[in-house]
């Protein structure tokens, strides 16, 4: 089944250890998708240019990426892996997605706007 994709929009600073949520969500937009079981990935890339990746994370132990309740669509980017990630990209707009892997669809896509780390 292929889902609509949602359109989101996320800005952190760069560097900045926060985890990431989203919901997937059913065709309908407003019902929460079950995602038990789903292997999903989320990508950073150029804006406009999904094919110019930044980074990627997969679900499974340890990739930084993981579900966190699925029976409500609930996916994490760790703020670890997020920080690590983005610890040397530049304060610019990039686009993102969050995908479906073991049955190709893309139930999120977005803006990312890296925003330069306040002074102490």
């Amino acid at each position: 089944m292929s889902l609509p994709a949602a359109v989101s929009n996320l800005s952190a600073f760069v560097g900045q250890n926060v985890p990431i949520n989203d919901t997937i969500y059913q065709a309908n937009g407003s019902s929460p998708q079950n995602i038990t079981g789903w292997s999903l990935k989320f990508t950073v890339y150029v804006y406009q240019d999904p094919g110019t990746v930044f980074f990627s994370l997969n679900t499974g132990a340890g990739n930084g990426l993981t579900i966190t309740d699925g029976l409500n669509g609930v996916v994490q980017v760790s703020g670890a892996a997020f920080a690590g990630n983005t610890a040397a990209m530049k304060t610019d707009c990039y686009g993102f997605s969050f995908e479906r892997t073991d049955a190709y669809a893309v139930p999120t896509i977005g803006l990312l706007t890296l925003l330069a780390a306040p002074n102490p």
